[in-house]
């Protein structure tokens, strides 16, 4: 597409394709997107977003019992299939309305907190959701376990920071592990096993380990990018 693109705007195309335009096929590039979705915690204005939180919502008051009415289950599952509906029911606008409070009257909207729209739509909406986060547990996962990531896999952790991107690392006193933040999470031993492991932070591709046993920094390698230099006999 993009090669044809180019031959155009130089001229070096036949002249029996340059009337030709290569156009995206929408079915696919929906359907990649919605995988993405549903794979991988995206970042959207800062904040990230995966079709999980869709079902936490769903599950969840004071949403919970308007979505699940307009918002099948199927279609928040997170399973490894390319269900060509998910997309369309997601996008309704009858589920999306349910964050932007149209479904509220004038009346409703001048109350504060909890509110009844009694005369509209019947049912009980909170008028500052929209202004609420989703909180989402990466380990351990409830929905789709797997051998690395459950119950137990990471006992009394106390300290997190970023890593590259969509990483995190995360550890608790012996510890020290990475989160990739696909989905479902997957967690892997990167250090230890240490004593009294007491903070971590992370720079450049170095992962710095604070001993509080020791009064000591130990440093680790993740991205392999450090290289030994070793002194000549000049510089002896």
């Amino acid at each position: 597409m993009e090669i044809h693109s180019e031959n155009i705007a130089n001229g070096n195309i036949d002249n029996d394709l340059q009337h030709l335009r290569a156009m995206p096929d929408i079915v696919h590039v929906v359907k990649c997107l919605s995988c993405s979705l549903t794979n991988w915690f995206l970042v959207v204005q800062g904040y990230r977003i995966n079709t999980s939180f869709l079902r936490i919502i769903r599950e969840t008051e004071p949403l919970g019992t308007q979505m699940r009415r307009v918002l099948p289950l199927e279609a928040v599952k997170q399973r490894d299939r390319m269900r060509s509906q998910t997309p369309r029911e997601i996008s309704l606008k009858s589920v999306w309305d349910l964050f932007s409070c149209k479904n509220v009257c004038e009346g409703c909207k001048l109350l504060p907190e909890q509110t009844k729209c009694v005369q509209c739509t019947k049912i009980d909406h909170d008028s500052n959701f929209c202004r609420h986060h989703v909180v989402s547990p990466l380990v351990p996962e409830k929905w789709r376990l797997s051998d690395d990531n459950k119950e137990g896999s990471v006992e009394q952790p106390h300290c997190i920071c970023r890593g590259p991107p969509s990483t995190l690392f995360v550890c608790n006193k012996s510890m020290v592990y990475s989160i990739r933040l696909h989905y479902p999470v997957q967690l892997e031993v990167v250090a230890g096993t240490f004593e009294m492991v007491s903070c971590i932070a992370y720079n450049n591709g170095v992962l710095m380990i604070s001993h509080l046993d020791m009064g000591k920094v130990s440093f680790h390698d993740y991205l392999s990018t450090l290289s030994p230099k070793i002194p000549s006999r000049k510089e002896d």
